[in-house]
């Protein structure tokens, strides 16, 4: 069905609670074509409590609908589902400490220096604890982790 369009956009259905408290609400979502035509519907499974708490990093099941209300395909995200993707990148940059980076389009060589790299390894370390906690479903243990590295924002 979705290969038969050249290109698909999906537009997200914001509700005026998310908009005017900044509450995160169940996400609705309408995929449509090139032509502006809706082709499915997407709608959110979550608990409240995950949205209040863990917000944008809460586990989610999306369910996607064809107009005759027929459920098409359900993904879902676990919690944290780019936890080991951020610890890796914490790793990644602890190991490029004083070396230099190409500029994407004129090669330009930069180097990197290493005034970052304490605090680097301080983020690296935490999202180790938290990738751990996550594993043996300290949820609580885990987000303490996240938000002392990335703020409560």
């Amino acid at each position: 069905m979705l290969q038969d369009y050249p290109s698909l956009t999906v537009r997200q259905e914001v509700e005026m609670l998310q908009v005017f408290t900044g509450f995160e609400t169940r996400n609705r979502y309408r995929v449509l074509d090139p032509n502006g035509q809706d082709v499915l519907y997407a709608y959110e499974e979550s608990g409240t409590l995950s949205r209040l708490f863990l917000q944008s990093h809460r586990p989610l099941k999306l369910h996607f609908i064809d107009g005759g209300g027929r459920t098409v395909l359900t993904a879902h995200r676990d919690f944290f589902w780019f936890d080991w993707i951020v610890r890796d990148f914490f790793e990644y940059l602890c190991n490029r400490a004083n070396t230099y980076v190409a500029v994407p389009g004129t090669l330009e060589l930069i180097l990197l220096g290493a005034d970052w790299l304490s605090r680097t390894q301080s983020a690296y370390n935490r999202a180790v604890k938290a990738c751990y906690y996550e594993k043996h479903n300290a949820v609580a243990a885990a987000g303490d982790e996240w938000h002392k590295i990335f703020g409560s924002q």
